[in-house]
């Protein structure tokens, strides 16, 4: 495993938790911290799978000296949509676009109203599928476990190191208590802790009216979680 202390490129990937909305969000400021050029991967809204699978793999082409995943509500279900034309963006911070395909993440309400806007039909019946689809344990629960399985193989793949922290879930100490089974799989050496939000929602910081946080609130989350839980992995 690569030492960070001597990185000099890391790559990040998550969703607008992970971009710089309102400031610089918690890429921006590990970079800092660890002095490194940074490659910043986000998408509005986006779910685990998807366009961000995309997203890893190439980030992981690029070979940095590690990826640093924010995993996101597991409860999002990300479809891709046949897109003819597509707007100019960037490459990472693309929203909902990447590799000429557009991605849509269901919703528990107003699917009709979302996809008519991007010129998709929707009727209320495909819109009780959509909801019926993100509606199951399977979504909520179980699939998370299969998208870090299926992350950890892309980053041996390339040999690259990975590590993870859940945005909004409380993955290793609910969902892994719950069902032991993925206890043997399961990449404790990279995960370095759940559910961010909660996190600063104990703080005395105050997130912005559209729910994002502050830069002083992610140079927190760097300071108080994401170095120390890796000098505990880089040690042990």
């Amino acid at each position: 495993m690569v030492t960070l202390a001597h990185a000099k490129h890391i790559a990040t990937l998550g969703c607008s938790n992970s971009g710089n909305l309102t400031g610089n969000s918690w890429p921006v400021i590990l970079a800092d911290r660890l002095n490194c050029t940074l490659t910043q991967y986000w998408s509005n809204g986006a779910g685990n799978e998807g366009i961000n699978i995309e997203k890893f793999i190439s980030l992981a082409s690029t070979k940095p000296d590690a990826i640093f995943v924010s995993l996101t509500a597991i409860a999002r279900f990300v479809v891709s949509l046949n897109t003819a034309t597509l707007p100019k963006v960037d490459l990472g911070t693309d929203g909902n676009y990447y590799n000429n395909n557009m991605y849509y993440t269901i919703n528990p309400d107003n699917n009709i109203g979302n996809l008519t806007r991007m010129g998709y039909k929707c009727s209320k019946e495909t819109d009780q599928v959509l909801f019926t689809m993100i509606a199951t344990d399977y979504n909520s629960e179980f699939k998370i476990f299969h998208t870090i399985s299926t992350l950890m193989h892309i980053a041996n793949s390339f040999d690259v190191p990975v590590y993870m922290f859940s945005w909004f879930d409380d993955i290793e100490s609910q969902l892994l208590k719950k069902y032991p089974i993925w206890n043997k799989t399961f990449p404790y050496e990279s995960y370095l802790f759940d559910n961010a939000e909660m996190l600063l929602r104990s703080t005395k910081f105050k997130p912005a009216s559209c729910g994002h946080w502050y830069e002083d609130a992610h140079a927190y989350l760097v300071d108080t979680q994401l170095i120390p839980k890796l000098i505990t992995r880089q040690t042990e």
